[in-house]
């Protein structure tokens, strides 16, 4: 595998293009485009249509807010069972006529711009969860990367930039958190004792500190000697006693 000009990740990514693309070659555009409508209808369907519904779901189960998520889920499902069945019935009526090789052709590219999607949105998860300098060599080495990148790239244009500033307000919030991580871990270097063998144990209790928290005696007498010396500098000689 090292020998090949690509590697795990290109052949990854080349499948799921490769299955997306087959999977709408075989079902059409038409089915695949109505296929998520229908679940963007009974996505919306559900959020605004299920305030009618809860009046009936309490009157069946006493816990309001599992009476509110059960009308929520049997809206959503009634929703979509009903859309499934006008997306099937549009798509058997173009796959029999004069469109269907149309339909599958449109239906293959398709299949290609989703699995891209997939795959970039797949990137921008890896980038939250580690930084682009810890990316493993496989990741680095992968030809199909730069156009992942690319493709991310579009993928956050088209994000608010709301989202956006809430974006880096997180990313800045994890740097913060890094470095008072770090500073911790220097800290804890730095006050952690210095091991010492048995044996400079004896003489380091010999020099061990005051009990009113001060330097050791040996230091204090250094101090005291210099102290003095610098006096005895500055003093004018003695010419004798008068």
């Amino acid at each position: 595998m090292s020998s090949l000009p690509i590697n795990g990740l290109d052949l990854t990514v080349g499948l799921i293009l490769l299955i997306s693309a087959l999977l709408a070659f075989m079902r059409g555009f038409v089915q695949e485009t109505l296929s998520i409508g229908a679940w963007i209808g009974a996505t919306f369907g559900a959020l605004y249509g299920v305030r009618y519904a809860h009046p009936f779901a309490r009157k069946i189960i006493p816990l309001d807010w599992a009476a509110d998520a059960a009308a929520t889920v049997v809206l959503f499902l009634a929703i979509l069972f009903v859309l499934s069945i006008v997306t099937n019935m549009v798509a058997r009526t173009v796959k029999g006529s004069a469109l269907n090789p149309l339909d599958r052709s449109l239906g293959f590219l398709f299949g290609l711009v989703r699995g891209a999607v997939i795959l970039s949105v797949a990137l921008i998860i890896a980038n939250w969860l580690m930084k682009t300098d810890e990316r493993p060599e496989w990741m680095h080495s992968a030809k199909t990367l730069p156009l992942l990148e690319d493709g991310a790239d579009i993928l956050k244009s088209l994000i608010p930039h709301s989202f956006q500033r809430a974006e880096d307000a997180a990313k800045d919030a994890a740097a913060k958190v890094d470095q008072a991580a770090e500073m911790k871990r220097t800290l804890d270097r730095l006050t952690a004792p210095v091991p010492v063998s048995p044996g400079e144990k004896g003489e380091k209790s010999d020099k061990a500190a005051p009990a009113d928290g001060g330097a050791p005696a040996s230091g204090i007498d250094d101090l005291i000697g210099k102290k003095v010396q610098e006096i005895d500098a500055k003093s004018p000689p003695n010419d004798g006693a008068k």
